[in-house]
């Protein structure tokens, strides 16, 4: 139980610094003068970097175990906050976002099948942690404006950062799985769509 409470842990962490960005960073794009147009061409990015990274990130995590990329989470999570902190430019910008996006694959790469072979009560295991996502996010959304005032973005992107270190420490408690010798081969098997079932195609 530890183990998944680490996790859930890191999910908090990560789904709240979600939420302060999601309200923060548009805001502060408008302010240091990106067009509202580029500023949907931004964020428009991000599910396909996320997308493509998850899937990369799952299959290499089959060889290199999955607490590597728990750990890459905290680590990519404080460079995006400090991309974002300097960025004034479009490309910027959308290179702070590109690193969120590997983040957010990294962790949900390994995440669902860290839970299911840690825990015992598997599904219920799977309901904590989507109730942990979307609280950690909304709370993160409801107090952005309040760091905002307080603390300026400026302040507000390195409370981020802050916050994302501490998913480094965190991610070091779990024990690390068995690692396998990696294969091209193999790798691009589980790359292969079409022999993925229906399960993996929806999520």
């Amino acid at each position: 139980m530890r183990q998944v409470r680490v996790v859930i842990f890191i999910q908090v962490l990560n789904s709240f610094v979600t939420g302060v960005l999601g309200v923060a960073l548009p805001l502060m794009m408008k302010e240091r003068n990106v067009d509202i147009i580029t500023i949907g061409l931004v964020f428009a990015s991000l599910p396909m970097i996320f997308q493509l990274s998850r899937i990369l990130f799952a299959t290499v995590s089959d060889f290199w175990g999955k607490k590597l990329f728990f750990v890459l989470n905290g680590f990519f999570g404080v460079v995006a906050s400090l991309i974002y902190y300097l960025a004034y430019t479009p490309l910027e910008f959308l290179f702070g976002k590109v690193v969120e996006g590997t983040k957010d694959g990294s962790l949900w790469a390994v995440n669902r099948a860290f839970l299911l072979e840690k825990s015992e009560k598997k599904w219920t295991t799977l309901v904590y942690l989507r109730t942990a996502v979307y609280v950690a996010y909304a709370v993160g959304s409801l107090f952005a404006g309040f760091f905002i005032v307080w603390l300026f973005f400026e302040g507000t992107l390195t409370l981020c950062a802050v916050v994302g270190a501490f998913v480094v420490p965190s991610a070091l408690l779990l024990v690390g799985d068995r690692k396998k010798r990696f294969s091209v081969a193999k790798a691009l098997h589980l790359l292969d769509f079409r022999k993925k079932d229906a399960v993996f195609k929806s999520s």
